[in-house]
């Protein structure tokens, strides 16, 4: 009886619901991304051959728009593709991995290396075996082992060459990149445009609208020629959209009807985190009622809980804005918002200096941009416009007491009434 009971519990929680919101999984069908896959393959066929790909990759958009799902696919890709499967390395990393430069060089690294050096130390004399060659708070040693190359920038490419040349090629992705320490940021571009100089190496990293900044701020060789290396991530177009609801539904012979699936799309912004949430719900729903086709009605059921999630993911982002005194640069920037769908860098940093100094505008401007708020598609020219990240959040925005209490003028001050002692 027991035991029953607990299936019960779990009835609607475990079902086999391929949809899988935040999870930073490839969702059950990876719509709207076929040119950046496309790319992703062109430069794993590089390495197929032997040659590395002439640039580095970046992934960059908002969250939610799908880079971890991304990189989740091409890791399995690379791992599962019949024609790919045992002939390339891939490393999967965060950047909260890579707080020092030995954590870096044991990423790339194969064990054995490290194996090797840990032997080396001992034998060597004068340098600590559990160290590895590195000195306290993970800074690196560079005194040279006794007969051994010392543990630098520059051993680290050797090594990392090595390893793709007489091993097998490797690509390494890089999730979060935006948070990069600086001097291990600078390591990695430099190590990669050194290594895809000799050996097949392939670097992917995905990050926020500020990664490009971020990564500029470090003077590494030639990371920005990216050619078609950099691929922005922003909301599906609505065609994707409908995809990414309607594939996986229609493995299981589940159909949508037209006015239901328009429903969707307005509710969602063709955003991909909230698609994937509210096929979740869609999903749910099509199992208590177990009909083949969901209905303009059997949507309105599911609603409900989906804008839930979504009011939670709102209450979230707009905490992290208050938080970052963020709010009067964000209500401003809605306001610009609120009759357009994109605006040019001068038009936002007008409406930033009617709520902030000048001195201050800059930086609102940055931190809006890597919040992902706003921010600047790579694929739209020379100058390309901003855009929202999510209109909707600039709504619920406008609408948050914080923003509210910005607008709203300094209280008058009155004098006290009465005579003057």
């Amino acid at each position: 009886m027991r035991s029953g009971y607990i299936a019960g519990m779990f009835d609607d929680d475990y079902d086999d619901n391929p949809f899988e919101p935040g999870a930073g999984l490839p969702p059950p069908y990876l719509a709207g991304r076929e040119e950046e896959q496309a790319v992703l393959r062109r430069g794993l066929g590089r390495l197929l051959h032997g040659r590395a790909p002439s640039h580095d990759y970046a992934l960059i958009g908002p969250r939610g728009n799908g880079k971890s799902a991304l990189l989740a696919w091409f890791k399995e890709h690379i791992l599962h593709d019949p024609g790919v499967a045992g002939r390339v390395d891939v490393v999967s990393l965060s950047a909260d991995e890579l707080g020092t430069k030995r954590d870096l060089y044991a990423a790339l690294l194969p064990h054995s290396e490290w194996e090797d050096m840990h032997i080396e130390s001992r034998v060597g004399g004068g340098v600590s075996a559990g160290a590895l060659g590195f000195g306290a708070k993970g800074q690196v040693d560079e005194t040279a082992v006794k007969g051994h190359l010392p543990l630098t920038d520059y051993w680290l490419r050797e090594k990392l060459i090595n390893r793709c040349k007489d091993d097998k090629p490797l690509v390494a992705l890089l999730d979060e990149a935006h948070m990069l320490e600086k001097n291990v940021g600078r390591v990695l571009l430099n190590a990669s445009q050194k290594a895809r100089s000799a050996a097949p190496f392939m670097l992917v990293v995905a990050g926020t609208p500020g990664l490009k900044a971020h990564f500029n701020g470090l003077d590494a060789m030639f990371w920005n020629r990216l050619d078609e290396g950099e691929m922005g991530f922003g909301l599906l177009t609505e065609s994707a959209a409908m995809d990414a609801l309607v594939e996986p539904l229609k493995k299981q012979d589940i159909t949508v009807d037209t006015n239901a699936l328009s429903a969707c799309l307005a509710e969602t912004e063709c955003y991909p985190y909230f698609l994937q949430a509210l096929g979740r719900q869609l999903w749910r729903q099509h199992t208590r009622t177990d009909t083949p086709t969901l209905t303009l009605a059997g949507i309105e059921r599911a609603l409900p809980e989906f804008r839930r999630v979504k009011e939670n993911y709102y209450a979230g982002r707009v905490q992290e804005l208050v938080e970052q005194t963020l709010i009067p640069a964000a209500a401003a920037t809605a306001q610009l918002f609120a009759d357009r769908a994109e605006a040019t860098g001068p038009e936002i940093d007008a409406v930033l200096r009617s709520v902030l100094p000048a001195v201050e505008v800059p930086v609102a401007r940055h931190a809006l941009r890597q919040f992902g708020y706003v921010w600047q598609p790579p694929d739209r020219g020379v100058h390309p416009p901003w855009v929202p990240g999510i209109p909707s959040l600039m709504t619920c925005v406008l609408t948050a007491p914080e923003a509210k209490a910005a607008a709203a003028p300094p209280p008058e001050i009155r004098a006290p009434a009465g005579p003057f002692p």
